[in-house]
């Protein structure tokens, strides 16, 4: 069965995103990558006052110390602009990753000169955002004219969103650490972080707790026998009867006969994350308006009870379509979400990113978005609720479920499906990610 979206709710990228790996010939020059060190201003600060000193006493010691350390602040100067002036850059970025998994990040450099070795480089990103943690640096100790290194750093992001990066930045302080030189070599590339994913304790749709609907009762009645899918591992909760004995022998642990419903589950997931009496009323026009105390409000990590109830709907999602439930997603934000049911890893994939891709503000209500859909007569789907906090709009929409899907759940702090079902420190591959 299919839903019909009376009007495109969906969220339209306005562009598509970047491609991850990218570099070109584009870049800063070098001497305006010219920093001075703490060490190098205080050697040239005695450089001075051995120079004054000579000019004072008229000592030719002085004034010979005096231009041996201006040669090698000279030499401090230009070493490192010849170092960095010919180094290419590019840079390799996975899909997607997930929050709080680690992931790899591959820089390949090359040195494009023809005489002079590139001695003590450093090479990383020219800037990430703040509310995520910086890409770690790699060192290459020497590189000849017309060699190629490939640089390989693990990074980890703790928070879900879209990062873009514009450049690599390349940069060296030979030979004496007195002065650094960076050139940001053009890069640009976008890397989207997908929700933290958990795991479930047990099938979240057996259980007493689960309100049953009359749609769900007709379609228990109406189903025909489950067809056998294949084994998994036992997880907490499974029936005893499942277990296969004679597999779970070999391979040493206890794995369970898994069966499908002849008749196609589909699984709705409906997130709230943001209530609206709850968000600052110029929450919109303070991120349209790309003020500097704006930029700074963007860099504070974010809600951790939302970002909850968002991995939970993540977790929702990758359990139902590991199941082979077609799966869909309500959501509201600043830009509402509506995604009908289906199934397939274009469909993970798809549903994480508007996940991880979701903001607050304020758009359209549950409610609203609900009465926009149109469901098609004999419709039948499990429903997941998942807010901060149950209100009068969100017990309509409860109602409403109640009267056309076949189970209703909620996921509210303190429920028994977040603090009990939901476990959220699992670290199970997702399509997409890092591996």
């Amino acid at each position: 069965m299919h839903h019909v979206v009376s009007q495109p709710v969906s969220r339209r990228r306005a562009e598509e995103a970047k491609p991850a790996e990218g570099g070109s010939c584009a870049r800063r020059s070098p001497w305006r990558g010219l920093r001075f060190t703490f060490s190098g201003i205080l050697a040239i600060l005695i450089v001075l006052v051995v120079g004054l000193a000579g000019l004072h006493s008229e000592t030719n010691l002085l004034f010979l110390l005096f231009g041996i350390g201006t040669g090698a602040i000279l030499i401090n100067v230009v070493a490192p602009v010849l170092m960095v002036r010919r180094i290419e850059a590019t840079r390799t970025l996975p899909q997607a990753v997930v929050a709080g998994r680690p992931f790899s990040v591959v820089y390949t450099i090359r040195h494009a000169g023809r005489c002079v070795r590139a001695w003590s480089l450093i090479v990383g990103e020219s800037a990430v955002p703040r509310r995520h943690t910086p890409f770690p640096l790699c060192w290459v100790d020497s590189l000849s004219p017309g060699e190629e290194r490939r640089l390989e750093v693990v990074a980890r992001c703790a928070f879900r969103g879209r990062i873009p990066l514009e450049s690599v930045r390349v940069s060296s302080r030979f030979p004496f650490g007195l002065i650094s030189v960076e050139v940001d070599v053009s890069a640009p590339a976008e890397l989207i972080i997908y929700p933290a994913v958990g795991r479930l304790r047990r099938d979240p749709w057996k259980g007493r707790d689960v309100a049953e609907t009359s749609a769900l009762r007709s379609a228990q009645q109406s189903s025909a026998s489950d067809e056998f899918y294949g084994v998994r591992e036992y997880r907490e909760g499974d029936n005893l009867k499942w277990i296969h004995w004679r597999r779970s022998a070999r391979v040493g642990q206890l794995v369970v006969r898994e069966h499908v419903p002849l008749r196609a589950t589909q699984v709705i997931v409906l997130l709230d994350p943001w209530l609206a009496g709850e968000l600052e009323p110029d929450t919109d026009a303070r991120r349209r308006s790309g003020r500097k105390e704006d930029a700074e409000s963007d860099a504070r990590p974010p809600d951790l009870l939302v970002e909850r109830l968002i991995a939970a709907a993540a977790t929702a999602v990758c359990d139902g379509l590991e199941r082979g439930h077609r799966v869909g997603l309500i959501a509201c934000g600043r830009l509402p979400v509506v995604i009908p049911p289906a199934g397939g890893r274009a469909q993970r994939r798809r549903l994480l990113q508007e996940l991880a891709l979701l903001e607050p503000g304020f758009g359209e209500g549950l409610g609203t978005l609900l009465a926009r859909v149109r469901w098609t007569s004999g419709w039948h789907a499990r429903c997941l609720l998942c807010t901060p906090r149950m209100t009068e709009t969100h017990g309509r929409v409860a109602r409403f479920l109640g009267k056309r899907a076949e189970a209703v759940r909620v996921a509210t702090p303190g429920s028994e499906w977040l603090e009990t079902v939901f476990v959220p420190d699992s670290f199970r591959p997702v399509e997409g990610g890092a591996k």
